[in-house]
C-alpha cells in the first residue's frame, strides 16, 4: 500500500517518474503488505556529497537511505512504514526500484533478532 506520489507496480515500488528523475517537494509513505526482505533494484537519492545529510531519503525502520545506498535485505512487515521526501531541489537523480522479496535474497548475512 503507498500514500502520496511514489507508485506500485506488484511486489514493487518506485519513486515518481522512476527510471526518470522525480520531481522536488515529493513524498509518499510506503506500507509492506506481507512480511519479507527489502530488495533494491536501483537506488539514486540527492544527499550532500561531502556529508553524511540526507537532503532526499527513504526511511525505514527510522534509518534513513540517500545517495546510491538503499535498504538491501532489511526486513519488513505490515507493520513497517517507510516514508520517501524530497525535497525543493529538482537536480536530476533517478529515484528508487525496491521490491519485496519472500526469500532473503541480500548477498549480506540476515539480520538477527536483537
Amino acid at each position: 500500500m503507498t500514500e502520496g506520489d511514489c507508485v506500485v507496480d506488484g511486489d514493487c515500488v518506485s519513486s515518481p517518474n522512476y527510471p526518470e528523475a522525480y520531481d522536488g517537494y515529493t513524498e509518499c509513505t510506503i506500507v509492506p503488505e506481507s512480511d519479507g526482505w527489502l530488495s533494491v533494484q536501483s537506488f539514486e537519492l540527492e544527499s550532500y556529497s561531502w556529508s553524511d545529510y540526507c537532503y532526499d531519503h527513504l526511511t525505514v525502520n527510522d534509518v534513513q537511505y540517500c545517495n546510491e545506498i538503499g535498504p538491501e535485505g532489511v526486513a519488513v512487515t505490515p507493520a513497517t512504514e517507510m516514508t520517501f521526501v524530497a525535497d525543493y531541489d529538482q537536480s536530476g537523480h533517478a529515484g528508487f526500484s525496491i521490491c519485496l522479496s519472500l526469500a532473503f535474497t541480500s548477498t549480506l548475512p540476515p539480520p538477527t533478532g536483537g
